[in-house]
């Protein structure tokens, strides 16, 4: 049972890994995949199947209620034009400058926001400003590496991080502290050796101003309020568990609501403002990317199959005798995130390794090594940050980047020559700094 389960979820990895060529929808795929595994698990006779399968369900609702509620605010803040806020204040006139400023900004803005939607922000920008091709695809290189490097060190910066801080394994303000010298040094280093091939300034530059607002339209008063609200109700999320100890998908549902009821007042207030002007949560709703919603319930379903049916356990015990290093494991998965999707490759490792108790490491064999996966310990914060950070090595390692192949058409081949060589020079760089600050 155990070598089928295995073989079918190999299988199913690969046609999502050949999503592209095969044309078949990677969340199907997922589903199938994920409802497939169960279904052999219980055929295998096993008893108490159905509690099994609602304990892993009910860890896999904690982190898409917390994506839906992220993923909703994100978008209200976007179809209020509350990023162009940000992006319109960008001094354009020297084309290295540009380059910093967009590529730090990006870093920031994905901490805060998911790397996809960061990445479209950007993009977007980049798109109005640079007219020409090869110079605009170097600039979006750098935010497809920001984007990532800025959601590997926060916990609602990316799904990977999402996954290690929702289910316990990594707190927030460790993860921050201990994650944000290697994710920045990993976006300088590329930013440093692009900036050398980048000189001199764009034709007609100048500041992006944001449109003269026509009446009845939302007011810039306006938008500012829907931005602060909603990065301020981001932020509010990891306070509010470490205040409550409450799931994090409570805090973030809560500051949905809050929103929700800030924005109606402001609009029902607002009699001047015409109606197809009026954004409001309802209407947005199915804006919402469910085929990702759907595509992680399937892989973490999976995993929940593998973990409770033994394969998972095996599969660490094997990593555990050839490498027995968590510096080896966690560079594989990085360089498998390059190729593979990051969360499903960390929903693996967290199905693979649980969390070590105090009480388990004082009587394991070797309480060294199990230190490593304690709460916040070295194992998660290095998964977490080399799954994200190593999704740049190729273009479609991430969503930011298959989101950028998308909107800019940028070749694989072409990416693979210019950026892949500095973005995986950046990712060793940032293994490197966090092997020092574990040491000194």
């Amino acid at each position: 049972m155990e070598i089928l389960m295995l073989i079918l979820f190999i299988v199913g990895y690969i046609v999502i890994a050949l999503e592209q060529p095969l044309r078949v929808n990677k969340s199907a795929v997922s589903l199938l995949t994920g409802m497939s595994l169960w279904v052999i698990y219980a055929l295998g006779g096993v008893d108490k199947v159905n509690s099994e399968l609602l304990n892993s369900l009910g860890q896999a609702s904690e982190v898409l209620f917390f994506l839906v509620g992220a993923m909703l605010i994100v978008e209200f803040i976007d179809q209020h034009g509350g990023f162009e806020l940000i992006t319109s204040r960008i001094d354009v006139s020297s084309k290295r400058r540009l380059l910093w400023v967009v590529g730090i900004t990006t870093f920031f803005l994905s901490s805060m926001l998911d790397n996809m939607s960061t990445t479209i922000v950007m993009v977007m920008l980049l798109r109005k400003l640079i007219d020409e091709q090869r110079l605009r695809w170097l600039f979006v290189g750098v935010v497809v590496v920001a984007a990532n490097a800025g959601g590997a060190w926060t916990p609602i910066g990316d799904v990977t991080s999402i996954l290690l801080w929702v289910n316990g394994n990594l707190e927030a303000l460790p993860m921050m502290g201990n994650l944000f010298l290697p994710s920045f040094l990993s976006l300088v280093v590329p930013l440093f050796i692009v900036s050398r091939y980048v000189n001199g300034n764009l034709v007609g530059s100048g500041e992006v101003t944001i449109s003269t607002k026509e009446k009845g339209e939302i007011p810039t008063a306006g938008k500012v309020l829907i931005l602060v609200l909603g990065i301020m109700g981001i932020i509010m999320v990891p306070i509010f568990n470490e205040l409550t100890t409450l799931p994090p998908f409570m805090g973030i549902l809560l500051s949905l609501s809050l929103m929700w009821i800030a924005s109606e007042i402001y609009y029902n207030r607002r009699v001047d403002l015409k109606e197809s002007a009026k954004r409001r949560m309802g209407d947005l709703i199915h804006r919402i990317d469910f085929g990702t919603i759907l595509f992680l319930l399937g892989i973490l379903l999976s995993v929940g199959a593998l973990s409770v049916s033994g394969v998972l356990g095996d599969i660490s015990s094997y990593l555990d005798r050839e490498l027995h290093s968590v510096y080896g494991v966690n560079v594989l998965i990085g360089l498998l995130s390059s190729v593979v999707d990051n969360s499903s490759l960390v929903a693996g490792a967290i199905g693979m390794y649980p969390i070590v108790s105090q009480g388990a490491l004082e009587m394991g064999h070797d309480p060294v090594y199990m230190s490593n996966f304690l709460q916040n310990g070295d194992f998660w914060l290095l998964l977490n940050y080399c799954a994200g950070t190593g999704g740049s090595i190729f273009v479609i390692g991430s969503a930011a980047g298959v989101v950028a192949m998308g909107l800019d058409k940028i070749t694989f081949v072409w990416y693979m020559k210019r950026i892949s060589p500095i973005a995986l020079l950046g990712f060793v760089v940032g293994v490197l700094v966090f092997y020092l600050q574990g040491i000194i």
